[in-house]
């Protein structure tokens, strides 16, 4: 059966199993809805490959008329049936699942949060993963020995304290958590069901440059889901001439006279689509002004990103410093190191317009740093909404069990040396995007517009 989409605003789209109507809006009363409940158990690794249903209980009566499931791919339970309540507290979510595989989803997770209670308040989002037990007389191939895994635990609490930049950030007691799930670690009976368990406790961390695998699959850690402030029809109202480029780049005009670029991604992959953007601007050079929107971008390849920025500044600018865990150090940190900005040649550089670069949430990791690199030039702004504020520099770390981590290095730092981790760079001019206004024209193209004729 196949299932229902529901495309987050944007470039990015998450599977949201269902839709939500008819909720009522407001003030909410209590304390939100907690899931307390889930058949089979997150983390469970011996799941029976013949479950019929997921089944999810909440602790209080929830709407009928609304769910949430957040995930997508071959990790994503298969359907065999539709959803349904069969409690006011009780969600069933039909399944075919194969054997000796992991499957991962969210209930509820950042904008994609229609699991309710009957006032309408979102239910606190909570990830259900588990793994299916191999086929009778079939042996899985990431077993392990509970010797194997009290070394791996010992390998990651080490990790955790010597080399995760971020350790302290939330103040979490990771000694404790570690120990409080050190059984469990220790009597996972593979390295994916290992992995697992730690994804769980490194989640708290809330860092969406902590990663993990096994071998070539993916472990959930950390997920965010944010519908962003940009949307096609909106977008097309204020560009309509817009049109792709190639799979990176877009292009177009606005109000007649301003030229506009979309930039979807600074991955390394789109080095050859990223000649687009530098042509874009290099025609652009007499005009009034220039937009140049990101908002879809979540980062890549930072020397990418420099190859566009050095076209905004004419001199060298330091636009971001940062700090890399060192434990061997005093103080854990090695001295503050600067990002220095080096302007391209004269020939290639923009003109003496102002330049608008569109921000918002999806923005984190190389594209944070390109807001940053765009700052250090005096006739840009920055306009829409504050980023998400991510970006660690992340490096491996290989357990004995099988299982690999990838953990952030540095703490990454604004040019006046505040780290700005989980908080974001701040636009200079901020736009409220209302998604539900769609049929408008654009107000974060509309704002950078104003600014760019009028200077206000």
């Amino acid at each position: 059966m196949p299932r229902i989409a529901h495309p987050t605003t944007g470039a990015v789209a998450a599977l949201v199993t269902g839709l939500i109507t008819g909720l009522v809006t407001g003030t909410t009363l209590g304390a939100p809805p907690v899931v307390v409940r889930t058949m089979p158990a997150h983390g469970d690794a011996a799941v029976d490959p013949g479950l019929r249903e997921i089944v999810i209980e909440f602790d209080q009566d929830m709407a009928p008329d609304g769910y949430s499931l957040v995930g997508g791919g071959p990790q994503f339970p298969g359907r065999d049936g539709e959803p349904a309540w069969r409690t006011p507290r009780t969600f069933v979510l039909p399944v075919a699942l194969d054997a000796d595989q992991l499957y991962t989803f969210s209930i509820n997770l950042g904008d994609l949060a229609n699991f309710r209670n009957v006032d309408g308040e979102s239910a606190i989002a909570r990830r259900l993963t588990f793994i299916t037990r191999p086929h009778d007389g079939v042996a899985t191939d990431d077993a392990v020995t509970p010797d194997t895994n009290r070394l791996a635990l010992a390998e990651l609490r080490a990790a955790i304290d010597e080399r995760y930049a971020y350790r302290d950030r939330l103040g979490i007691d990771w000694s404790r958590r570690f120990d409080d799930a050190a059984d469990t670690f220790i009597a996972a009976p593979t390295a994916r069901a290992f992995a697992v368990h730690a994804g769980t406790i490194l989640a708290e961390a809330a860092d969406l440059h902590v990663s993990i695998t096994v071998g070539d699959e993916s472990i959930p850690v950390f997920g965010r889901a944010v519908s962003g402030n940009i949307a096609k029809a909106s977008l097309a109202r204020s560009v309509p001439d817009l049109h792709p480029v190639n799979r990176t780049v877009m292009r177009g005009t606005v109000g007649g006279d301003i030229p506009y670029l979309l930039i979807t991604t600074w991955a390394w992959g789109a080095a050859t689509d990223l000649q687009a953007a530098l042509d874009a601007i290099a025609e652009a050079r007499d005009a009034p002004g220039l937009i140049i929107d990101v908002r879809p971008n979540a980062g890549g390849s930072e020397p990418l990103a420099e190859r566009v920025a050095s076209r905004f500044v004419d001199e060298p600018r330091v636009y971001a410093k940062h700090i890399t865990r060192d434990a061997a150090l005093p103080g854990g940190f090695t001295p503050v190191s600067e990002r220095v900005l080096d302007p391209a040649p004269e020939g290639e550089r923009f003109g003496a317009g102002r330049v608008a670069v569109l921000m918002g949430p999806r923005n984190m990791s190389s594209c944070e740093a390109f807001l940053l690199m765009m700052k250090q030039s005096p006739r840009c702004r920055l306009v829409g909404a504050r980023s998400w504020g991510s970006s660690g520099n992340p490096k491996p770390v290989a357990l004995s069990n099988g299982v690999s981590l990838m953990l952030p290095s540095w703490q990454a730092m604004r040019p006046d040396g505040t780290v700005f981790e989980g908080e974001g760079i701040a636009p200079d001019l901020e736009v409220r995007f209302d998604p539900a206004a769609s049929e408008a024209p654009d107000p974060v193209i509309e704002r950078a517009a104003t600014w760019i004729r009028d200077g206000r």
